[in-house]
């Protein structure tokens, strides 16, 4: 009833993001969207972030759009909506207390694992393609500390203010790594999947 005032004054719309192909994105809102520049906080597959959507057709079902902002989310919708068989492994939803010295209080959170990178949130001046020291408590019965250098492939602002939504890539935990931790990171995430 008073969503023009929500946009009047900026408040960003609750969506959900269903799918993307390359220009467009197909969200889901409680009330249809009008057609023009919309802000939005967009749910992507459990990430909550801030953006702008151009809706370009309006339903009761779904609208249609083109994604505006920031752009450095744009990885983060086609990893998403990639066909499972062509991602390079499956993700568990899992949040572990993710530290580095490149967060804000050194601390964020994971909100998804791979085998080959996580989904964070937290606070901190992060630049795309730069390598940062994570290191992430597994919540398994040995208290086991993981610490990877990680390249961050994608970034946006996340639903809390100043926060934001981060994708990285690890990049010397793998079974060619010198440690110890690619064998208890692996030996974790198959307990995942029983």
């Amino acid at each position: 009833m008073f969503e023009f005032l929500k946009d009047l004054f900026g408040v960003p719309r609750p969506v959900t993001v269903i799918g993307y192909e390359e220009p467009e994105v197909i969200v889901t809102s409680e009330t249809p969207l009008d057609l023009g520049v919309v802000d939005v906080l967009a749910t992507i597959e459990g990430v909550e972030i801030k953006g702008q959507i151009k809706i370009v057709e309006s339903g009761l079902e779904s609208c249609r759009g083109l994604w505006l902002a920031p752009e450095q989310a744009l990885p983060l919708l086609v990893e998403v909506f990639t066909p499972e068989d062509k991602r390079q492994a499956p993700r568990y939803s899992r949040k572990l207390r993710v530290r580095s010295t490149r967060l804000e209080g050194f601390q964020g959170n994971s909100l998804d694992i791979s085998e080959s990178g996580m989904r964070l949130v937290g606070k901190g001046d992060l630049k795309l393609g730069e390598v940062i020291p994570l290191t992430f408590d597994l919540d398994d019965s040995r208290e086991t500390q993981i610490s990877v250098q990680a390249r961050v492939c994608w970034m946006a602002p996340a639903a809390e203010k100043d926060w934001l939504a981060v994708g990285v890539e690890y990049q010397d935990l793998n079974e060619h790594s010198q440690s110890h931790d690619f064998d208890l990171y692996q030996e974790f995430l198959n307990q995942l999947e029983e």
